[in-house]
């Protein structure tokens, strides 16, 4: 049976939605700061956007081949062209930007000194305007859990 075009369409967005969380999983110490996708006729070129382009391409290009492998052979992509292109300001990439906060919020910073300093490095790279939305519950391990724990 032929597929139709509306589901041709949504079946190439989700496996470009797992590209993407693939390479974000792969490429977060570099950092992630986005993708695109170009089909042509020699096959699919990704460009993929990072902080630190070495840390993607590795030593003689042996992560950037591994990674190309992966997409042909994980998610069926026809001869992968990975492109990695340097991101030029890096505090006005969204990507880049909510995985600092991410893992300042880890590494045990307050909520909202995290999300200060985060608006305030946006507006000092020139953006007209940030909103940073912080929701859900903070597991803060040492005070919370110390005041539950019954005496021995």
């Amino acid at each position: 049976m032929k597929e139709n075009n509306i589901h041709k369409m949504i079946r190439r967005n989700v496996d470009r939605q797992l590209v993407r969380e693939y390479l974000l999983k792969e490429t977060e110490r570099a950092g992630f700061g986005g993708l695109t996708f170009n089909r042509t006729p020699e096959g699919t070129k990704v460009t993929l956007q990072a902080e630190q382009v070495g840390r993607v391409i590795g030593r003689r290009g042996k992560v950037i081949h591994d990674l190309q492998r992966r997409l042909q052979e994980d998610f069926d992509l026809d001869n992968p062209q990975l492109e990695v292109e340097e991101i030029e300001e890096s505090r006005t990439n969204a990507q880049v930007m909510a995985s600092r906060l991410a893992s300042s919020l880890e590494r045990g910073w307050f909520f909202r000194r995290a999300g200060h300093s985060t608006v305030q490095n946006i507006m000092d790279a020139g953006a007209r305007g940030c909103i940073v939305i912080l929701s859900g519950s903070s597991r803060r391990g040492t005070s919370s859990t110390a005041a539950r724990q019954p005496w021995s």
